[in-house]
């Protein structure tokens, strides 16, 4: 869930609020997580065992969908958690290998550069020390 969150903000978290539970699992099963990105738009996650929600919003839209779980179950009807998106042109997504290839011989921008590895990094250790303090609210230092 953190790698589709970060990857659609496109920018820096500045702070989060978290709550977490793993229900006597060896991970969270269970968690809230209210996050402000730099821009002062909202993202919220929610994670219950097999399902998890996301929600991001700002002034002129609010984007919300399931992630499947590790199982790749999906919601019971996906047509009820489905965003109304405007047309668009979508990226065509190749291959794993295929697209590692083509970054590593220049023929394609790298889509996942290193800092938005480090900014998932910066993000969940927040939520870890936020869910750690019962929620209390975070700042993310820029890295």
């Amino acid at each position: 869930m953190l790698n589709t969150v970060v990857d659609l903000a496109g920018q820096d978290f500045v702070e989060v609020a978290a709550w977490l539970d793993n229900c006597g699992h060896p991970v969270e099963t269970l968690g809230v997580v209210i996050d402000r990105l730099a821009s002062g738009a909202m993202v919220t996650l929610h994670a219950s065992g097999e399902r998890s929600l996301l929600r991001f919003g700002c002034a002129r839209f609010l984007l919300k969908g399931f992630c499947a779980p590790a199982s790749g179950r999906a919601p019971a009807n996906p047509a009820s958690w489905q965003p109304a998106l405007p047309n668009s042109a979508s990226p065509t997504f190749a291959g794993r290998l295929e697209q590692f290839l083509a970054v590593r011989s220049g023929s394609m921008p790298n889509p996942c550069p290193p800092e938005v590895g480090l900014r998932m990094a910066c993000l969940y250790d927040a939520i870890q020390a936020s869910a750690a303090s019962h929620g209390a609210i975070t700042r993310i230092s820029a890295a």
